[in-house]
């Protein structure tokens, strides 16, 4: 796990900037405590920070083959490296080193850009082919690494951070025009990014740039159908086998390996998977808040580490702590994310660091298993004869009745359209709400609805269901969820590895007939009869919680003033480009009773990372200025 950037200078003639390269290796320390190192080779130039995790003490980077003409920079991890490497030296590649990295150097000599299909892990990768003069960079299947591209004529310069690329001179220029997107889906997706002249390589694709131009391919395309016929009982032997694999493959570490831990399902069988294939020490993490209630976990967290004899650490999170750290975040996250759960994942990710290098973490179960409430609303969707005024009556009716997620349900099966409801599904601030909060700076091609389109287009052999499936793996679980984790644990040098995403367990979670993942009301079926064998039956009882963070009820008191007067103020980085009448209506409806926490921290977070990122505040002023506004 590293940072990994680099320059490419158009001109075959020109040369890297090295004291450019420098600095972005250096901006990505905190990515790489352990080594930083770059290799000029004319117009093209390789750095990395280095977290070492496996062969510690070789290894270095940038890596090249034997007669030097392939040069390589990669941040993440290749668990297959074994096998890859038993494969290539039967084929007479002579290896210098004892670590992962360097199969992908020589299995693209071997193989070239097929590699890539090859590998079982996560990666951003850059490849230097001297021989041919080209540059390959590549992410990893399901995008748990990031890699972010800019160019500005003369050269493209790369890296997995964008602050690496600021560093290098790339002037921040806000995109108004993603701003629809960040405020339906609480993120942008890829290709795209709120920086202008910047672009992420989408997960499963690879750029090549040659004598014959740029162009990006596509290596992995995940596949929905056809969908295996199997009983639940064979399906959940046969994931137990799958995950077993899958966690001993993660378990390799040269550096002390630990587990993120909740009250959940998920990230609860993992450890009970790691301390039956580990028998070693094994410490685990756990982050509550101090509101208690459905908000601290930590009490259902200690009851799996003690059915499983870990090392249970655990840490409480109040009001004045989150706020306080907020800024911190944004800045770390790079681009606005409104994920309220980034901010614990920061402390959590400092105290496992404490402990260990290297932690296991449970993303993925809810998105290949159907874990959230929109799965069962989408497979109900066209049973009900209702329209959508009726929905919307019931809905208005009930209200007091019934939670907003049921509400919603009974909204969302009832539109007929199968784009507009998939995005009903994942919108955090409504179409029309949008409409009324967006002001004309604002507007722009990128459009919520088109970008659903787009994704849920490149399935051609699935249902409804199939293709929400698949926008939750190409979207929301690479820009959010695993973009999140991976800055956040990067910003403390913890790596994280999740053991759900190992390519074959989601083949196979993919292929599942819905009715193994979903009956009535209730998701993840296949999963709950594996559980049901090895944890602890109070925890299987436990509704779904998710990482709660109490934004609700803080927003609406603890922080009330603190939201309101960064929102509201006359200098504030939003009003250009949102309507200042909606902002403040929003924040009434919130204090009034009605949730719009979400929301409302996708403005606050947007607003801090103006002032951040454009107006170039200082991050540690701005967390004082809170931490004092909320006590």
């Amino acid at each position: 796990m590293c940072g990994i950037a680099g320059i490419y200078q158009n001109d075959p003639a020109g040369a890297a900037d090295g004291m450019a390269l420098s600095v972005m290796v250096e901006t990505m320390r905190h990515r790489g405590p352990d080594e930083q190192r770059h290799v000029l080779r004319g117009r093209i130039g390789l750095g990395i920070s280095r977290l070492a995790v496996i062969d510690p003490a070789g290894s270095h980077q940038p890596i090249s083959n034997e007669n030097d003409t392939v040069l390589m920079v990669f941040n993440g991890e290749i668990y297959n490296y074994r096998e890859l490497r038993t494969t290539l030296e039967a084929s007479g590649h002579r290896f210098s080193t004892a670590g992962d990295g360097e199969v992908v150097v020589h299995g693209y000599e071997q193989w070239g850009t097929d590699v890539f299909e090859r590998l079982r892990g996560m990666f951003g990768i850059a490849i230097w082919d001297q021989g041919n003069d080209r540059l390959v960079l590549a992410r990893d299947r399901l995008g748990i690494k990031p890699l972010y591209l800019s160019r500005d004529g003369s050269r493209l310069m790369f890296a997995s951070e964008v602050k690496a690329l600021i560093a290098a001179g790339l002037p921040v220029r806000f995109r108004p025009e993603t701003l629809d997107c960040y405020l339906a889906f609480r993120y942008v997706p890829a290709p795209d990014t709120v920086f202008e002249g910047v672009r992420k390589l989408r997960a499963g694709h690879f750029l090549v740039v040659d004598r014959g131009g740029e162009r990006i391919e596509r290596f992995h395309t995940p596949r929905l159908r056809p969908k295996n016929r199997i009983s639940q009982e064979e399906a959940a032997s046969r994931l137990f086998d799958l995950l077993q694999r899958s966690v001993r493959y993660r378990l390799q570490s040269d550096v002390p390996v630990g587990a993120f831990l909740s009250g959940g399902l998920d990230s609860g069988f993992l450890v009970a998977l790691a301390r039956e294939l580990g028998p070693g020490r094994l410490d685990t993490f756990t982050i509550g808040f101090n509101r208690g209630g459905i908000y601290d976990e930590t009490a259902a967290a200690a009851v799996v580490a003690r059915r499983f004899s870990t090392e249970q650490h655990s840490v409480l999170m109040n009001h004045i702590d989150f706020i306080a750290r907020l800024p911190a975040g944004v800045r770390a996250m790079d681009e606005p994310m409104a994920d309220p759960s980034s901010v614990p994942m920061m402390a959590l990710s400092e105290l496992a660091a404490q402990f260990v290098t290297v932690v296991l973490s449970g993303e993925g179960g809810d998105e290949l298993f159907a874990g959230y409430p929109r799965y069962v609303g989408e497979a109900a969707a066209g049973r009900f004869p209702w329209s959508e005024r009726a929905a919307g009556f019931v809905s208005r009716a009930l209200r007091r009745r019934l939670s907003r997620s049921v509400r919603r349900g009974i909204q969302g099966v009832a539109i007929r359209d199968r784009t507009r409801r998939h995005l009903f599904w994942q919108e955090i601030i409504t179409t029309e709400l949008r409409r009324r909060l967006l002001r004309s700076t604002a507007t722009g091609e990128l459009d919520p609805l088109r970008v659903i389109a787009e994704i849920t287009g490149e399935v051609d052999d699935g249902d409804d269901l199939d293709r929400l499936f698949y926008f939750d793996l190409r979207a929301w679980l690479a820009e959010d969820l695993l973009l999140k984790k991976d800055k956040m644990g990067m910003s403390a040098s913890i790596e994280a590895r999740v053991p759900y995403l190992d390519q074959d367990v989601v083949d196979f979670a993919l292929r599942l007939p819905h009715s193994a993942k979903i009956r009535g009301t209730r998701g993840k079926r296949v999963l709950r009869t594996l559980l049901s064998k090895h944890m602890p039956p109070e925890i299987l009882r436990r509704p779904k919680i998710g990482f709660a963070v109490p934004l609700g009820p803080w927003f609406r008191n603890e922080l009330r003033d603190v939201v309101r007067g960064t929102l509201t103020e006359p200098q504030a980085f939003i009003r250009e480009y949102l309507e200042p009448s909606v902002v403040s209506e929003m924040l009434r409806a919130h204090e009034s009773g009605e949730d719009l926490s979400l929301p409302l921290y996708s403005l606050l977070v947007l607003e801090l990372w103006g002032r951040i990122f454009v107006q170039n505040h200082p991050v540690d002023v701005l967390s004082d200025r809170l931490r004092q506004a909320a006590r």
